[in-house]
């Protein structure tokens, strides 16, 4: 977490506030967000509590570690999603929650004028 420090710190110090912070692979879990302006921030939407957390941005979806665009998504045939997970019926959970995917992507395509799939 040190480097992170340091870019914030930095960042904070700059005159401009132009400076980026890579939060790749940073665990934010426990952080204070509170005063963050996320303004350009990539990760516009997330849905926990299924059973593989899925993350909506701009130009792809994740879901659980398998990252796509959304497009490559929406038109996976049954084999390539059953290779995804072997150990669970990923095809069923696929099937009953493909619509509600694509309808949160495109809700926030919507609000943020993005191609709608």
């Amino acid at each position: 977490m040190t480097k992170l420090v340091q870019q914030w710190n930095a960042w904070r110090q700059a005159d401009n506030h132009k400076t980026k912070i890579d939060l790749c692979g940073a665990n934010l879990c426990e952080a204070d967000l509170c005063e963050a302006n996320l303004c350009e921030a990539n990760w516009l939407f997330q849905i926990t509590g299924e059973k593989w957390q899925i993350i909506i941005t701009k130009n792809q979806i994740q879901i659980g570690c398998k990252v796509y665009p959304a497009q490559y998504w929406m038109e996976f045939n049954d084999i390539t999603i059953r290779k995804m997970d072997t150990s669970f019926n990923c095809v069923e959970w696929w099937h009953e929650n493909k619509e509600f995917v694509r309808m949160c992507y495109n809700k926030c395509a919507g609000r943020w004028h993005w191609d709608r799939i």
